[in-house]
């Protein structure tokens, strides 16, 4: 299937596919990025858009979270559409500063495998984001929880699976222009 999407480009942006791949980027990198952002419900159809945020760094990156990253700040308008037309104000959810640079510190020393996290703090973790996104979505309003882009990838890997409706954003996926209302920020006990 990312073949034929990738045909399907080259009829528009042949200069783009002919650089790029499979020279710089191959199809497999390129399928699991794309996996990556239909499971958390992004749009590929700018498949233009990817290859273009992520051929700077398809020779030197082939970790699939970072280029996954990539190409969600370059789709980030977009991601953000399904949630608030432009101009109206987005209601979000963050992580309190200090559970924030726990959590930060948590995923330093786990880089590069799994990241070990006491079960106190993930069973709280989950616990308060549930509990918030549960509020959210009692207000009518999406869950959406916004962190930092490192950890971005992880949160939602661990939280998505567990609390329905949740997105997780990160801060640099936002246009400028985004109108943030912080609805709630999110503690551990």
């Amino acid at each position: 299937e990312t073949q034929q999407l990738i045909d399907k480009l080259a009829a528009s942006a042949p200069k783009l596919v002919e650089e790029l791949i499979p020279k710089k980027l191959s199809v497999s990198v390129l399928t699991q990025v794309l996996q990556n952002l239909l499971a958390e419900s992004v749009s590929i159809r700018d498949l233009r858009g990817v290859l273009l945020a992520i051929a700077p760094l398809a020779e030197k990156v082939q970790d699939i979270d970072e280029l996954t990253g990539v190409a969600r700040i370059a789709l980030g308008r977009m991601i953000i559409q399904q949630y608030a037309l432009h101009g109206d104000e987005l209601a979000v959810m963050t992580l309190n500063p200090e559970l924030e640079q726990v959590l930060h510190a948590t995923v330093r020393r786990g880089q590069g495998g799994n990241i070990p996290v006491e079960p106190e703090l993930a069973e709280g973790l989950l616990r308060s984001v549930g509990r918030a996104a549960q509020d959210e979505m009692n207000s009518d309003r999406p869950a959406i929880l916004v962190t930092s882009p490192t950890l971005r990838p992880w949160l939602s890997r661990i939280l998505r699976p567990r609390i329905p409706g949740l997105s997780v954003l990160s801060y640099s996926e936002l246009p400028e222009d985004t109108n943030l209302r912080v609805t709630t920020s999110i503690t551990v006990q």
